[in-house]
């Protein structure tokens, strides 16, 4: 048994994904710890595929029935990730979750160096995603929660985790599932919201670019954040990973072919990411954000103005419209009427 460990969680319908996924970790995270299936209603002899190659398996029972979400389209499967907190993982040192809907691009053996609990915030430069008013759905169960919470402070997301288990407390894991059930109709992300309150104040941040929610970035060429953590968290307009359609689908579908012929007891000899090398990545990681969503902006004001002129520019629109309103129409791209 080795100090650090490396799960994901699926059912019968996402062992694929999680085949990708270890596989991804192996061959291009070098991760040299062990790895753990959380497993819920898979066949044993699906099961049997990961125990041969030297995954351990858990088998979970559901810790409840609702699903979560904007439109409720989010599976109460995820909510597993909280047997995490169980003391049974203090045998290891460090545990490392990530989804299933993940590709890892990049060595992780830094995450090995959590000492507490850690997470990438969620969605940066999008206040309506970020804040942990963002993460609930009811307006009384906000006005209660103001009075322990500041609820403008920035949130995490729980796709990707990793914490030290001295964090885990004899009643932690009772009270991470006491909470869920008792606000899961107020706690839109479910899990990922009672996480965020259960660690208010006591988790750290990790490089935005471990985390990088790609179908949420407005980045024009995805090819330039390819060296990172690549997370494709459901959204109904795009394509998942394993979608063919997807422009990642030969990643995922070389990691998945790969997976039946590695041996996941023996870890490969690749290049570590150094201190030097995380603040490199992540500067170059967050100055790409920081420009695509600066220019994102800019194309959405000039995008009004073509569609809304008199109402963007106000009473300059206006004196547009009366003194010329050809330019104005052009703008407007509609035909006037003479």
């Amino acid at each position: 048994m080795r100090k650090e460990l490396f799960v994901t969680l699926a059912n019968k319908d996402y062992v694929e994904q999680a085949k990708q996924l270890f596989a991804s970790a192996h061959l291009n995270g070098f991760w040299d710890g062990d790895y753990m299936l959380l497993s819920h209603e898979i066949p044993a002899q699906d099961l049997k595929w990961f125990t041969e190659r030297g995954i351990l398996v858990k088998e979970c029972k559901l810790l409840l029935e609702e699903t979560w979400g904007d439109k409720k389209e989010l599976p109460p499967l995820i909510a597993d990730k909280l047997y995490l907190f169980k003391e049974e993982f203090k045998v290891w040192e460090v545990v490392v979750y990530m989804d299933a809907d993940i590709l890892i691009n990049i060595p992780i053996n830094r995450l090995k160096k959590t000492r507490t609990f850690a997470a990438v915030r969620e969605l940066p430069y999008k206040k309506e995603f970020n804040r942990l008013y963002s993460q609930l759905n009811s307006e009384k169960c906000k006005t209660v929660l103001t009075s322990n919470f500041n609820l403008n402070k920035k949130a995490f997301n729980a796709g990707l985790i990793a914490f030290n288990t001295r964090i885990i407390s004899p009643d932690l894991f009772d009270n991470l599932v006491r909470d869920l059930k008792t606000n899961i109709v107020s706690y839109k992300y479910g899990e990922q919201t009672s996480l965020n309150f259960i660690f208010y104040n006591k988790w750290k941040r990790l490089p935005l670019f471990y985390n990088s929610c790609v179908n949420y970035l407005p980045v024009l060429k995805l090819s330039r954040i390819n060296r990172s953590v690549l997370h494709f968290a459901f959204r109904e307009d795009y394509p998942s990973l394993w979608d063919m359609e997807n422009q990642f689908y030969s990643n995922y579908s070389y990691n998945l072919e790969q997976s039946d012929n590695i041996d996941f007891k023996n870890s490969l000899k690749g290049v570590k990411l150094s201190k030097i090398g995380e603040l490199w990545i992540g500067l170059r990681y967050n100055n790409i954000l920081f420009f695509s969503y600066l220019v994102n902006e800019i194309l959405v004001f000039f995008r009004k103005i073509y569609i809304t002129p008199g109402r963007i520019l106000g009473k300059t629109g206006e004196r547009l419209r009366k003194h010329n309103p050809d330019l104005y129409y052009k703008l407007k791209k509609t035909k006037i009427e003479r």
